[in-house]
């Protein structure tokens, strides 16, 4: 998908990489269900011109050169077991990068030498700056989000939904039904899946424990801003119920 095509075409990064800081980039892709658009964002991080994609989707051919040009892409994260759109066709796009998986996420179309856990932690250089955060209480999910320590960023997988008033009606109307609109918001189906509220609410004390500022949200929008008050807000709601 070109820039700028499709009803999602409104986004910054659609179809192209942005970059918000010189070593946190994102680029995003349609993807469509039942009739929404809530599309899907990938987020490269640089260390030492090296890249980690965290939830990897797969890039135009220009798309693909401008960020080869930039670094080498040496590690893809599968950051949640329901984020396995992508993986098989960013394993191929990427043949010598090496695939952190989350607990309970496909291994399908991954080479077993290249797969590791995410569990082990985050390879060098990448530990240096990058964070990884388990969200825990939730097994069907195992969900890890990631602060990014120079660029003050949340990077989050369904955490936080970011669909905003420029999304077609109808992805607005389903992001309401699912209590997760306006963004950022978290949906009921995501809150659902937590079985253990005082782990659930330890993890999101892990993530404030951080300098937050921007969110990057695998669907919907960027908020260059907002990050804490949205974990913040997350945690009153299971505290306080």
């Amino acid at each position: 998908m070109s820039a700028g095509d499709g009803p999602l075409g409104f986004l910054p990064d659609h179809g192209r990489w942005v970059r918000h800081h010189d070593d946190l980039w994102t680029t995003h892709v349609g993807l469509s269900a039942i009739g929404t658009h809530f599309g899907r964002r990938a987020t490269a991080v640089r260390s030492d011109r090296r890249w980690l994609i965290v939830g990897p989707v797969v890039p135009d051919d220009a798309a693909r050169r401008e960020l080869d040009d930039a670094g080498t892409v040496e590690t893809l994260v599968v950051a949640s077991a329901v984020h396995n759109n992508f993986v098989p066709e960013s394993v191929a796009a990427w043949p010598a990068a090496r695939v952190l998986r989350t607990r309970g996420a496909k291994r399908d179309g991954i080479p077993p030498d290249r797969l590791d856990d995410l569990a082990s932690g985050l390879p060098a250089p990448f530990d240096a700056s990058l964070h990884a955060i388990p969200i825990e209480g939730m097994p069907k999910i195992n969900e890890v989000v990631f602060v990014h320590a120079p660029s003050r960023t949340l990077i989050v997988a369904d955490l936080f939904f970011g669909i905003d008033a420029r999304y077609p009606p109808w992805t607005r109307a389903v992001a309401r039904l699912l209590g997760a609109y306006p963004g950022p918001g978290t949906s009921r189906v995501f809150r659902a899946f937590v079985r253990d509220r005082p782990a659930f609410v330890r993890s999101l004390d892990r993530i404030l424990e951080h300098d937050l500022e921007r969110l990057v949200t695998a669907h919907g929008a960027v908020f260059e801003d907002g990050a804490r008050a949205a974990v913040e807000r997350l945690r009153a709601r299971f505290t306080n119920s």
